[in-house]
């Protein structure tokens, strides 16, 4: 809730490789197990970006995680 998204991958990944590759697209988020959840999750913050600039940053990621497979 607030200016965090947790989502739930139901797909297996690799986070560091899910991670780097995100990056390399400009989305940067928080792996959910450094923040003790189960793995599967990631968070992500919205608070800073551009209203626009969000749809954008969710293909990005959708493009980053379709990469791994």
């Amino acid at each position: 809730g607030g200016i965090h998204l947790w989502c739930k991958i139901n797909k297996d990944f690799n986070e560091i490789q899910l991670l780097e590759e995100s990056i390399k697209r400009g989305v940067i988020y928080v792996p959910g197990s450094t923040m003790g959840s189960e793995k599967g999750f990631v968070r992500f913050t919205f608070a800073r970006e551009k209203e626009k600039l969000i749809n954008e940053g969710i293909k990005r990621f959708a493009d980053a995680l379709n990469s791994l497979y």
